[in-house]
């Protein structure tokens, strides 16, 4: 006969705890759109940490009997909480959204449950006989054993990366470094006392009350995310590059090295495939909208990463185009007029002045200039 279910205060915060993590789920994954997608992480490990949580009140209440189908249904997880902090803190400072060898990070989760599934596939009956230990577990001790010390080893290891990285970007603004810090720290308190668990139950001295200090944690954990929700509402925005919250128009802070070349390569890329330069009302916000990047990070990229400022640079660009209309074979007849405006120049005054800056000479000498070349060669 199974014990009876009971309550007490722990569990009863406890409880709270795990709908106030499913709560925050909830609210990061509906900001999650496309400039704040890296929420989506955050909302996984939130969920989680609720999913364990709840497990542990079951088993502390004594309600697993009645509900044996979450019996070790958050052993595993903590294999995912690294992985999904990383790219959350890389998607704050970076932008950066995992490519598909990323993904390899949760393939130890995929191997760890692979001796589980028996458990998870079988029938109630089954797994309350188990855990009132009338029949055996379907996994043997070494097994569980090992995967133990794979998941410790691999929650701690993430933990020391993951605040190692937050320490090494460079300081754009305060708010951020609260948030991810804070963030990193918290969770490396969750790592130690989930790991010391397991280390303190084979000590005779061993208290169940103890058992707490891993929800304890994860409590921890998740109010410290639900307070500074609620003293900097940024935080459910993202905290990315584009939130103009967290970037002012007279900031002049030196963006990571990583992040400028990260600005730089997608603006490289998205000028040659679509040549947006050729856009004679082209401006600033509308390039930055187009990157998914904030308008000042993008004016600082260029002046650092290029060397000049946003309109020498769009006007280079289309000088270099004009410059190709203008000794193209293909259509040898267009006028200087028609060149500069298929470049993208909007008058032909502005269009002869960059060309003649950049090359010395008006279109027309230049060309002809360039045939005489050719001619005697």
């Amino acid at each position: 006969m199974p014990p009876s279910p009971s309550l007490d205060t722990w569990t009863i915060i406890f409880a709270l705890a795990v709908f106030q993590a499913w709560f925050l789920t909830f609210v990061f994954w509906l900001k999650a759109d496309k400039e704040r997608r890296g929420n989506r992480w955050l909302a996984l490990l939130l969920f989680g940490f609720g999913l364990m949580m709840a497990e542990y009140v079951l088993w502390w209440t004594r309600y697993i009997y009645q509900f044996p189908h979450f019996a070790m249904l958050g052993l595993q997880i903590p294999f995912l909480f690294g992985p999904l902090l990383w790219f959350y803190q890389r998607w704050v400072y970076e932008r950066y959204w995992p490519r598909p060898l990323d993904y390899l990070l949760f393939l130890p989760f995929c191997l760890a449950i692979l001796p589980f599934l028996p458990w998870y596939f079988s029938s109630a009956a089954h797994k309350t006989s188990a855990l009132q230990q009338q029949m055996a577990f379907p996994q043997a001790g070494w097994i569980r054993l090992v995967l133990l010390y794979a998941r410790l080893g691999y929650l701690l290891g993430f933990s020391i990366w993951i605040i190692r990285y937050a320490y090494r970007q460079s300081k754009i603004n305060s708010s951020i470094h609260f948030w991810t810090r804070g963030l990193a720290w918290a969770f490396l308190g969750f790592a130690l006392c989930y790991s010391s668990y397991f280390v303190l139950i084979r000590f005779p001295f061993f208290n169940l009350s103890w058992d707490y200090q891993i929800s304890m944690a994860m409590t921890v954990f998740v109010f410290f995310i639900a307070y500074a929700g609620y003293t900097q509402p940024a935080v459910f925005d993202g905290l990315g590059w584009k939130n103009p919250v967290l970037v002012s128009k007279n900031n002049s802070s030196t963006l990571p090295q990583t992040v400028l070349s990260a600005i730089e390569r997608k603006l490289k890329q998205v000028m040659e495939e679509e040549e947006l330069y050729l856009e004679a009302e082209l401006s600033l916000e509308q390039l930055a909208q187009r990157l998914d990047v904030s308008k000042y990070h993008l004016s600082q990229t260029i002046n650092e990463a290029i060397g000049c400022n946003f309109y020498e640079y769009i006007n280079n660009l289309r000088v270099e185009k004009a410059r190709e209309l203008l000794l193209s074979e293909v259509e040898p007849e267009l006028s200087v007029k028609e060149i500069a405006y298929l470049a993208g120049f909007n008058n032909k005054v502005s269009f002869y002045n960059a060309f003649r800056k950049k090359f010395g000479l008006a279109p027309l000498l230049y060309k002809a200039a360039i045939k005489q070349q050719e001619a005697s060669n």
